[in-house]
């Protein structure tokens, strides 16, 4: 792969669970500082949920090797939030492709 084909800023967080003062668990979404990525759309189709039509994009988000995440955690790519659904590693310690899905509307 090519440096220049990571060509698109994306933000992954990570899950994090507070307890408030009445015990009640808080999660709240902590930002790691933005990485580059190449991004590649592989599938696009739809389906019904809950009685309503949504689209369903896969999104394979290519990064340098990097750790402290996991399927919990969400990529964020120009305001639109992805769900990890698996992380490939692609060479040892080298490279990361993160399969995704984006829900629209």
């Amino acid at each position: 792969m090519k440096i220049g084909d990571l060509d698109h800023k994306i933000e992954i967080q990570t899950l994090t669970t507070t307890t408030d003062s009445f015990g009640q668990r808080i999660e709240s979404w902590s930002n790691s500082p933005k990485v580059w990525a190449k991004r590649f759309d592989r599938v696009a189709g739809e389906t019904i949920v809950g009685d309503q039509l949504v689209q369903i994009v896969k999104t394979e988000f290519t990064i340098r090797y990097k750790s402290g995440f996991d399927e919990t955690s969400r990529v964020v790519c120009h305001n639109k939030i992805f769900r990890i659904d698996g992380i490939v590693e692609i060479g040892r310690n080298r490279w990361l492709k993160l399969i995704c899905s984006a829900h629209g509307e």
